[in-house]
Parts: structure tokens; sequence; C-alpha cells
């Protein structure tokens, strides 16, 4: 989406850094990784920290071993800076779509369009950083999502399929 920010959110595990990887990977500019900052004009700013990919998704994405130093506070996981994925940091932009990814095995594939209001709870939780988030921060993450695409995706353990299912959708 040219010029505008994806934003994917979802539970741990549900394949956000490797989905973040593999867009990159495919040239998209990265965001960030676990943190972005949502500000009151609806715009995204990077918050520039590496992109930590754990095993199974280092190996399936093809990816070297990081060339960033290895935190022993997560075993297995790498470290990268976008730019190891033929990436960039992106500039601040408004949110054309939010992304809730499903990872599954064998069930229906793919991604679909949803009402922004059939997911948005789901979303909140996954943007407001803390757990009672006051009216103004709540506020803030409607005014951004009000104008944006939800987007469900759900796919198998392929992240490179997962990039290119929500690239058919811009």
């Amino acid at each position: 989406m040219n010029g505008e920010a994806v934003l994917i959110t979802g539970a741990s595990g549900s394949g956000k850094s490797s989905l973040t990887a593999a867009l990159s990977l495919r040239g998209r500019p990265v965001l960030g990784d676990d943190i972005v900052l949502l500000g009151p004009d609806g715009h995204v700013s990077p918050l520039k920290r590496l992109l930590k990919i754990e095993e199974p998704a280092r190996t399936l994405l093809g990816l070297p071993h990081a060339p960033e130093p290895q935190a022993t506070l997560w075993p297995g996981a790498a470290f990268y800076h976008p730019r190891d994925l033929r990436s960039r940091w992106a500039d601040p932009a408004p949110v054309a779509a939010f992304v809730l990814p499903r990872r599954t095995a064998g069930a229906d594939v793919g991604a679909r369009e949803r009402s922004p209001a059939d997911i948005l709870p789901e979303v909140l939780q996954g943007i407001i950083a803390s757990e009672r988030p006051t009216s103004v921060e709540a506020d803030a993450a409607i005014e951004a999502l009000s104008g944006a695409r939800a987007i469900e995706l759900v796919y198998d353990d392929s992240a490179q399929g997962a990039a290119r299912l929500l690239e058919e959708l811009s």
C-alpha cells in the first residue's frame, strides 16, 4: 500500500514478525516489531527495534543467521535490521489497513476483507499497550483505524504465502 501503513496485530505466535519479515524481503519498508507509535493524527511512526524472528520461521524464510548479537532472553531467536532483509525503516504514515493474522493447519487459507467493527475489539487489544486504555488512547486508535480496511489473514506455516495473499489485496 503506497505510502500508507499496514498494521499487523494479533496474539502471540500468530506470525506477526514472520509476516513483517516476509513483506520486508519483498521490499516493503518496516515500521517496527512488537511496538509502533500511533499518533493522535492517525499516523503510525516507527519504533526502531530489530525484528525478532524465531525458528522455524527463520528457516522457512531462508534467512541467514542474524548479523546482530543474539540475546540470551530469547534462545533460538535471531534479530534483524530491515537492511539485512533488503528493506528500510518506514516513514510515518496513515494506516491504510489493519491485519489480523491467524495461523492454521490446512483450514480455509486466504485473506478476507472484514467489517472493522467485527475485529476492532481484538485489534485494539493488540495495539494499545496498557491493560486498561484511557478513553483518549482508545479514541485515538479508533480514529486512526476508522478509515482503514480490516483484513483477516488465515494462513498455514508459510509467511511468504501470507505475504503474497496480503499483497494481492493491495
